[in-house]
């Protein structure tokens, strides 16, 4: 007997499973072996930050193994569309096994470009696009394996899934029912819509019989086999829908998920650019994901020594000081009312919080967020490509419109560790980062426009970077660096707080790490009286700032003469910054033999008390002597410089009317006719230099690399034959009759309060001399 016919053809090579998962692991392994090439470092001196050894989206070896990812997902989906248009010729199965087996590599390329960002602990478009992923992939092999098994015991059951085709199965037999019982006895049309209704016990089928005539009883045995068949058929339709359900539950998750997988793709590409925050006004927001600029505050798990140093840094408080909050809000109420804004108006708040700034509006300090706390924070260095020009840092258009928006952080650090909060870039600005400095520490306003800042016609208020550079131009070799953020000893971690590999993918090299206390002469004046970490730190500054020197010891019939010297020290000018509110005096105390004081001069008794200054205390036409505490008599012979800040300037000029240049062409300034001394910086404004009463000294600023020297005349009374006396070089941030002043103006709602914290300034010795003398 000859057997059937078997419906078959060969399978082809590409219908096969080996082929494609051979295929598969030769690629992964490529791919894989790629990366660890990468991985090594091998191409390192090529480009540290692109060819390094870090495995993250953004390297080369990251976007290479992304773009491959996305290409696998491309031809993974294809399999949708080919099942609509046959295109290739090739079968379902060989378009199947590519389905899976591409969807594989997405994945394995997605492992790669992800690399360690995966095991990090931070959220990420990336990490949610992986789990989509996985879960799809996951799917995607559930349903592969459901259909090899499925099947075969389904068909045991069902014979096949055509539901449609059981409901004609059953029809037919029903028609075939309906046709044999048509027009008998009302007796067999009840046993038939019995046997219809259900499937009828023995017993009782034999009785049915019983009351059919013998005619219809031949007929019954038919009905019953014709009613067992349309149950059995209707039977199949739910076991159908089961076994259907087992196949075809994985659209119910691969699917949609799929295209939310797209969805969530699309998103994370433009995250990955940092689009969002380049597109979106910088305002948008001032935290979260939608913030232009990452808060400082999140810098703080990895970097935390440098976070701590900063956190007490008068960087981290130049929106919130007490004094940086009354002067700003009393310059919007006179000197810069009804300017525009921002340029000039908020030029105090765009140097004092450049991103706050540029994120939020408003020119009242404290504005309300947050954010304002951080002042000069991590953004205002670290995220500047290229440095601007000297005292940009005031304008909105030359400093925040350069600050680069998203998650590039900027640094001097060869081969950055990457990590999942920011990647890592160099720029030119970090080769000379006093230029980071100059942003800011010359604050100036060209007030006609003309392109040039010249003193006695625009606004000057802070030089220092001009300085520094009249120090470099003398031979001057000490950076900014040097004195305000030295090297930290014993500290060889920049992310000290970071933990491998959740928040950083491997160990760092040994670093050089820069203090970021950024210490200078100021101090939080609400905070210092109960905690004052920085104050060690800016006591060994002053004393590094300045020599100190007594020249000459001589005594006449009348005086006891002497010569002190002050040397600058410095990389600037002595004092600098705004060099009208510091003050740099010498402390004389003469005593006889028996040690009793017999002259004295810059003696202050407590550290919020004046100095009796002729240029404040000694005129009394000065609208701010009122303000001055401690003084019954002007202090002649007092050395003390401090530029004297006054409303409106003027140039001095020769017996020619020529303007008079100082030793390096700047006009030589002096107070006004209509000027009056003030302790807000107006813009026809400006520091003139203080003149001491005694010898007709010029106590401007001491220059780079300069020395002054000053004479005193101390009158020795007759009976006096021998004695002793101390010098002391003395520095005060703050002269306390300013304070008082803006104290005065403060409204009474506003905070903090400044009366109340006129004693907490300080005074600290930055050098001393002693001798004693006879005569």
């Amino acid at each position: 007997m000859n057997k059937a016919p078997r419906l078959e053809r060969p399978v082809g090579f590409f219908e096969r499973h080996w082929p494609w998962a051979l295929f598969g692991l030769s690629v992964a392994l490529i791919l894989t072996l790629f990366t660890s090439i990468l991985a090594t470092g091998i191409l390192e001196k090529i480009d540290d930050l692109r060819f390094g050894p870090n495995l993250r989206g953004y390297t080369f070896g990251g976007i290479t193994m992304g773009l491959l990812s996305l290409f696998f997902v491309l031809l993974t989906l294809w399999y949708s569309a080919r099942k609509r248009r046959n295109v290739t010729g090739a079968s379902l199965m060989t378009w199947l096994w590519m389905h899976v087996y591409f969807g594989l590599l997405a994945v394995v390329a997605a492992v790669l470009h992800a690399g360690v960002g995966l095991v990090s602990l931070s959220f990420s478009t990336g990490k949610l696009l992986f789990v989509l992923f996985g879960i799809i992939a996951a799917s995607g092999i559930f349903w592969r394996l459901t259909y090899a098994f499925v099947p075969a015991k389904a068909a045991k059951a069902t014979l096949n899934y055509s539901k449609e085709g059981a409901l004609h199965r059953a029809e037919e037999q029903l028609l075939e029912i309906e046709k044999i019982t048509a027009g008998k006895a009302p007796e067999l049309q009840r046993v038939k819509e019995a046997l219809l209704a259900r499937e009828v016990p023995p017993h009782e089928l034999a009785a049915m019989a019983n009351t059919l005539a013998p005619d219809d009883r031949a007929l019954l045995e038919e009905i019953v086999q014709l009613a067992a068949s349309r149950r059995r058929a209707l039977a199949r339709i739910p076991l159908q829908a089961k076994f259907t359900s087992r196949l075809q539950w994985w659209r119910i998750v691969h699917v949609p998920l799929a295209f939310l997988f797209l969805f969530a793709l699309f998103f994370h590409v433009l995250g990955a650019f940092d689009t969002h925050r380049k597109v979106l006004p910088v305002g948008t927001a001032s935290e979260g994901p939608l913030s232009a600029f990452r808060s400082s505050e999140e810098c703080r798990y990895c970097h935390k020594t440098i976070y701590d140093q900063w956190k007490d840094s008068m960087h981290a408080h130049a929106l919130n000081s007490p004094l940086t909050i009354v002067q700003n809000n009393l310059d919007m109420k006179h000197t810069l009312a009804g300017m525009p804004t921002p340029d000039p108006r908020r030029m105090c708040i765009n140097c004092h919080g450049p991103a706050v700034a540029a994120m939020i509006d408003g020119d009242i300090l404290p504005l309300r967020s947050a954010r304002a706390d951080e002042g000069i924070e991590c953004v205002a260095c670290h995220q500047l490509p290229e440095p601007v020009t000297p005292g940009g840092g005031a304008l909105a258009r030359l400093y925040q419109d350069t600050l680069i928006r998203g998650d590039m952080f900027f640094g001097r650090l060869e081969s950055p560790v990457a990590n999942p909060f920011h990647r890592s870039g160099r720029t030119k600005t970090f080769e000379e980062p006093e230029r980071l400095c100059a942003t800011c520490h010359n604050v100036n306003y060209d007030k006609n426009n003309d392109g040039k800042i010249v003193k006695g016609v625009d606004l000057v208020l802070q030089t220092t970077f001009d300085e520094y550079r009249e120090y470099q131009r003398g031979g001057g070799r000490s950076t900014c660096m040097n004195c305000h953020m030295p090297v930290v000893p014993g500290l060889k971690s920049a992310a000290d707080g970071a933990v491998v590999p959740f928040t950083q993918d491997y160990p760092a090299p040994d670093r050089k790490v820069h203090d970021h206390s950024f210490v200078g002469v100021d101090y939080p004046l609400d905070l210092v009286a109960k905690r004052d970490p920085q104050k060690p730190k800016r006591a060994a500054l002053l004393a590094s700032a300045a020599g100190f020197t007594l020249d000459e010891t001589r005594t006449d019939p009348k005086n006891l003469n002497l010569k002190l010297s002050i040397e600058n020290r410095t990389g600037h000018s002595l004092p600098t910054g705004f060099a009208f509110a510091r003050q740099m005096w010498i402390e004389l105390i003469v005593k006889d033999a028996a040690q009793n004081t017999i002259f004295s001069s810059g003696v202050v008794a407590k550290s919020d008390d004046d100095l009796c200054d002729a240029a404040t205390f000694g005129d009394t036409s000065n609208q701010l002597r009122g303000f001055v505490v401690g003084c019954t008599q002007v202090d002649n012979q007092l050395v003390n410089i401090q530029l004297k800040l006054v409303d409106k300037i003027a140039a001095l000029a020769d017996g020619n009317g020529q303007a008079v240049l100082d030793e390096i062409g700047d006009h030589v300034l002096i107070q006004s006719k209509e000027g009056n001394e003030t302790y807000l910086q107006h813009l026809t404004g400006g520091g003139v230099a203080r003149i001491r009463p005694s010898d007709k000294a010029n106590l401007a600023p001491i220059r780079t690399l300069q020395r002054k020297t000053f004479g005193y005349a101390v009158p020795l009374p007759g009976n006096v034959r021998s004695g002793s006396f101390t010098a002391r070089l003395l520095f005060r941030n703050l002269p306390p009759y300013w304070v008082r002043g803006m104290a005065r103006e403060q409204p009474p709602k506003e905070l903090p309060r400044l009366e109340p914290l006129i004693p907490n300034l300080q005074i600290v010795e930055m050098a001393r001399v002693t001798g004693s003398f006879s005569r």
